[in-house]
């Protein structure tokens, strides 16, 4: 907290950091450490904290499509829903259960194989809700989303 050096247990003193940034920096016990998407079928958590998956750049023939979010606090009996929608609205998964277990940090991934045909170029759109139940409410506490361009054409997506 910004004690002098010394102070002993108990002792009050002055935090270190402003009123705006004590507000700012806040604690928040349900967070996303990272979400993105994978061209892989079943996205491994490790290695999308190691970064493998930020460069996925899917295309009409990725073997797969496939929102994941890692996330810290969610509580068992918390509500979630995950969605990831194409082109035109077209709805690539949907998924919502009820988190069982008392894990600290959760890796959650929802999508698809290619479709025959291959991957409709167009935006694609992952969301992700994390809720609790609190009496006759429902508090949201996690709200997101995340977006993916798949072009036509191969290559790297031009600069914005």
């Amino acid at each position: 907290p910004g004690l002098e050096a010394g102070a002993g247990c108990g002792a009050i003193g002055e935090p270190l950091w402003t009123g705006e940034a004590l507000s700012a920096l806040a604690y928040a016990a349900e967070t996303v450490m990272d979400a993105g998407f994978a061209t892989v079928p079943e996205p491994d958590a490790w290695a999308a904290r190691a970064g493998a998956y930020a460069g996925a750049l899917p295309g009409p023939g990725s073997e797969a499509l496939v929102f994941w979010v890692d996330v810290v606090g969610p509580l068992p009996g918390d509500l979630l829903h995950m969605r990831l929608v194409g082109p035109g609205g077209l709805v690539v998964a949907d998924h919502a259960e009820e988190v069982a277990g008392g894990k600290v940090s959760r890796f959650f991934y929802l999508g698809d194989r290619m479709p025959a045909a291959g991957w409709p170029a167009g935006t694609y759109r992952g969301t992700f809700t994390l809720s609790r139940p609190e009496g006759m409410n429902i508090r949201a506490l996690i709200d997101l989303f995340r977006e993916i361009e798949i072009r036509a054409e191969a290559g790297p997506l031009p600069d914005p």
